[in-house]
């Protein structure tokens, strides 16, 4: 007969084996209209300070901006006001998987 003990790591080891529900990624920019051209207007300030790295988070979601490509093509944006400072700084992006999808940013730095 197997104890109080035994039955936990049991619980444990069955709760492992249930699934999340499977959220597929989103591969068409779905949209009646997007931009043509980048919207610099509002771009979110990104916070520096130049003795502790700083992070800003960002989710992209389907009510984000979207850029219409010259051949068609759609893909969802955002802008970013990068600090202005004499200070020398790096950034760094990244993305965290979600589910079974990885987003693979593309970076393009723009001048005034």
């Amino acid at each position: 007969m197997l104890g109080k003990a035994a039955l936990l790591p049991l619980a444990f080891v069955l709760a492992g084996c249930v699934q999340r529900p499977h959220v597929p990624p989103v591969l068409v920019v779905d949209r009646v209209s997007c931009d043509r051209i980048f919207v610099l207007d509002d771009g979110a300030p990104l916070k520096f300070d130049p003795k502790s790295p700083v992070e800003s988070n960002l989710r992209l979601t389907p009510q984000a901006r979207c850029l219409e490509a010259e051949d068609g093509s759609r893909d969802y944006y955002t802008v970013f006001a990068l600090p202005q400072t004499t200070v020398r700084y790096t950034l760094s992006i990244g993305a965290a998987p979600e589910d079974v999808s990885l987003l693979a940013p593309q970076v393009l730095l723009l001048d005034d």
